[in-house]
């Protein structure tokens, strides 16, 4: 019994593992698929979503960030308000030209996700450790 609890708790470790790596997998190909003017209609979608006055963490191809509020939005650029010496600076951006277009402040980092899934694996691993020494059956 021993043997066979440990064999299916690191079994489902091991297809779990599997399908978070295959998902990120998938999600790097198809980002690489994906061409600039749909990634360009893709940012442009997600500023129209978010709408004027919204602040923003856009980070450009150049590898650029630039935070600030959505000013307008053109059917070419996204102009952003951004703070500069006290006073504020309009930057007109490309839709091409973006990398990653994100709502200030909003959801978890990516690091915060990580340790968030760790912790999950671990406390899973330790309830699954758990139950197998409360049933007391040594190999």
């Amino acid at each position: 019994m021993w043997r066979e609890l440990t064999a299916l708790s690191l079994l489902v470790c091991f297809v779990l593992n599997l399908a978070c790596a295959g998902r990120k997998v998938g999600l790097a190909q198809q980002a690489q698929a994906s061409s600039e003017a749909k990634a360009g209609e893709k940012f442009k979608k997600r500023a129209l979503e978010l709408g004027p006055n919204t602040r923003v963490r856009v980070k450009l191809t150049s590898g650029e960030k630039v935070e600030g509020n959505i000013a307008e939005i053109t059917p070419e650029a996204l102009v952003v308000r951004v703070a500069k010496d006290g006073g504020f600076e309009s930057r007109t951006i490309e839709f091409a030209d973006i990398k990653s277009l994100e709502k200030s402040g909003s959801g978890l980092s990516r690091g915060a996700k990580v340790a968030l899934g760790i912790a999950i694996g671990v406390g899973l691993g330790a309830l699954i450790w758990w139950i197998i020494l409360l049933s007391g059956e040594p190999s």
